[in-house]
């Protein structure tokens, strides 16, 4: 899911001396249980003109070591009735929000159950959301469509709501006619009504999380396919139309069958639905068998084609979550990155899949530029342990962070050996909540290799090394003096890794690799003749800022003869050599916006062409670029220029019938441009 959690205490001012670092409290590690949750049972009427619900929940739950007085779950902003338990008897209870506390009639000894109803309504403000038309449709088509993740289904259900603990559940739901109730597990039965009014019965009979219990209420276009004899399901407003709905979902069949294949582990439930909602509060999210998505992903051809490739990551990404998030779970949010790291990596595992390995990593490459881009919020670690100190606000690491880690875990381990491994977890942990310990303890068992000292430096620690790499010659050596200049403190590590390093001379290529784990190394490498280009970091493969100094000349040949990761990276470092005038580096650059063969990087050196003098080299690789963002960028930046009336008249028509709201804010820029030029 694509959505930040929670914010957090602020840590030391900057320059004050480290506060010493206190336990969170319980309510940040999720509580102590009095029970453990077995079944919620829940049954409602949803009023879409009121935005209300009235029913009840019913939450089984068996008593631990001690013997229980009271029942503890979790309520905010509800009105509670009563509570009831199993043999009918009306139980005083307190709430002091977010806890509802039941007093139980009759102590529960070790190892009973018992169940109790809770009767209640209200007009949720979060968790449960009512909206009042859909993107496609003509007209009013109301929704109502849930958002658990983080703590926010205690504010439509009364019940356990943090992820260390899982249950079955089933849901009951009664809508007014001509609406469907879509929920978690299988479709059981509906219900008629002398109103005309429907209730929808689901069952889901593998345990989850309660955060991951969902519900979308709508006048539903239902479209399916098949996979493995089971039903794909694809939900979608009225007036979307089979083809959007198909362009947005239609991969999910080959995800399912690629990550089942992969992962070594089926698909866990027994069917996959996706819901396409209206003003969704984040991008989609991951709910055990029902992934809502938000409708932004629906959209025409065209829309899909200039969305850069998030339709078909955001769907792999969810899709990915009912292994990891849903099947294994996080056992609390400061293991957030063992959910979404594994999501975010399997997106871009599947993209390899259909793209192949150079663009997966060049989407590597922009997960990286997207994690250095937070300045002073990358110290933080990706795991946060004792957040409430360390993290004062969320910075989502463990979508563009996380995915990278796993990746440098895969090269260290070898891709037999960690996929093996990753196996094993799933297998050890389905249907159970995990830390990350549990995963290097998998690790350990499968492979003997001990990554504890990994996960130490890239998960529970923060940062990531920043090199200062200079060069210089002695004879026939080159000597690489490389130092760690990022800002240590109790949260940044000095890193242990070993950087390989591509030396090219008149012998031809060579790698080698350079353990770096100090604060300033110098290391001496023997040449053969001149030295023609050094590239740090040779495979890419380590996440970190790289100063390296050397000439426009290498920065160009890294630029048109390296990997496509390595060309990535060496085109910043040319639009700073262009810049400061070279032409070495503007012809190097221009020649990847022309001829380049991977998209990914033909588009980003493009977005460098953004000054006066590059509009005819704009202009010239338009006339040959087929790739529809490419062009869209081409467009956008050409908007921010005055040009004249047969250049902006030649764009018109060079554009002319294609569909896109972009499009045409671009081309109105260029007109109200012009304009403001003649006058």
């Amino acid at each position: 899911m694509a959505l930040g959690l929670l914010a957090c205490n602020a840590p030391a001012i900057e320059g004050e001396p480290p506060r010493p670092l206190r336990p969170d409290s319980l309510e940040n590690n999720g509580w102590d249980r009095d029970s453990d949750l077995l079944h919620v049972d829940v049954s409602l009427s949803i009023d879409l003109e009121e935005n209300s619900i009235q029913g009840q929940v019913s939450n089984q739950v068996r008593a631990l070591i001690q013997p229980v007085e009271e029942l503890k779950f979790h309520s905010l902003g509800l009105e509670i009735e009563s509570v009831r338990d199993a043999t009918g008897r009306e139980l005083e209870w307190r709430l002091d929000e977010p806890v509802l506390t039941a007093v139980l009639a009759e102590s529960l000894q070790p190892g009973e159950e018992q169940t109790l109803t809770i009767r209640y309504g209200g007009r949720p403000e979060a968790g449960l959301y009512f909206v009042d038309s859909s993107k496609d449709a003509e007209g009013e088509a109301p929704q109502a469509w849930t958002q658990g993740q983080p703590e926010d289904n205690r504010r439509w259900i009364p019940t356990w709501d943090f992820p260390n603990d899982r249950a079955t559940y089933s849901g009951h739901f009664r809508v007014e006619a001509g609406y469907e109730a879509l929920s978690n597990g299988r479709l059981t039965g509906v219900e008629e009504h002398q109103n005309g009014e429907r209730t929808f019965h689901w069952e889901l009979e593998r345990t989850i999380p309660t955060y991951l219990i969902a519900l979308a209420v709508g006048r539903w276009e239902h479209y399916a396919d098949q996979w493995n004899g089971m039903s794909v399901d694809y939900w979608v407003g009225p007036g979307t139309g089979e083809v959007k709905a198909r362009q947005a979902f239609g991969e999910t069949p080959e995800m399912l069958a690629y990550f089942s294949e992969l992962l070594g582990v089926e698909y866990p439930y027994s069917k996959y639905g996706q819901v396409a909602v209206a003003e969704f509060v984040a991008g989609g999210m991951e709910n055990a068998s029902l992934t809502i998505q938000n409708d932004y992903i629906i959209g025409t051809e065209r829309e899909h084609l200039e969305n850069d490739g998030e339709t078909r990551l955001l769907v792999a990404h969810e899709l990915a979550h009912q292994w990891f998030g849903d099947l294994v779970t996080c056992f609390g949010w400061s293991h957030l990155w063992l959910n979404e790291a594994w999501a975010s990596y399997l997106e871009l595992m599947f993209q390899q899949h259909k793209a192949g390995v150079e663009d997966f990593t060049l989407w590597l490459e922009k997960y990286r530029a997207s994690y250095l881009s937070r300045g002073e919020r990358t110290r933080r670690p990706l795991s946060e342990d004792w957040r409430t100190q360390v993290s004062p606000a969320r910075c989502t690491h463990e979508y563009v962070k996380g995915p990278w880690v796993l990746y440098m875990l895969e090269q260290e381990l070898g891709s037999e050996a960690f996929w093996a491994a990753t196996r094993e977890y799933l297998l050890r942990h389905s249907d159970g909540l995990v830390h990350t310990h549990d995963l290097a303890r998998t690790i350990f068992d499968v492979t003997g290799r001990n990554v504890e000292g990994f996960l130490e430096q890239w998960v529970q620690a923060g940062g990531h090394p920043e090199y200062e790499v200079r060069l210089g010659r002695e004879g026939d050596e080159l000597t690489v003096l490389v130092k760690q200049t990022q800002r240590t403190s109790e949260l940044v590590p000095l890193f242990d890794v070993t950087v390989v390093v591509e030396v090219i001379d008149d012998g031809g290529p060579r790698q080698i690799p350079l353990r770096i784990a100090d604060a300033s190394e110098e290391f001496r490498i023997s040449l053969i003749g001149e030295l023609r280009d050094l590239v740090f970091d040779a495979p890419c493969r380590v996440l970190c800022t790289i100063d390296l100094e050397k000439d426009p000349v290498m920065w160009a040949r890294q630029a048109g003869e390296g990997s496509a990761a390595q060309r990535w990276r060496a085109l910043g470092e040319l639009d700073r050599a262009r810049r400061s005038g070279s032409g070495v580096a503007e012809e190097a650059l221009l020649r990847v916006a022309n001829d380049d063969e991977e998209v990914l990087l033909r588009r980003r050196a493009i977005a460098r062409l953004r000054q006066r003098r590059d509009v005819g080299a704009l202009l010239e690789i338009l006339e040959g670029e087929e790739d529809p963002m490419a062009r869209l960028e081409i467009l956008q930046l050409l908007a921010r220029q005055r040009l004249g009336p047969l250049v902006v008249a030649n764009l018109e028509a060079a554009f002319a019938g294609v569909e896109s709201e972009r499009v045409s804010n671009a081309l109105a820029s260029l007109n109200e441009r012009l304009d403001q030029s003649i006058e």
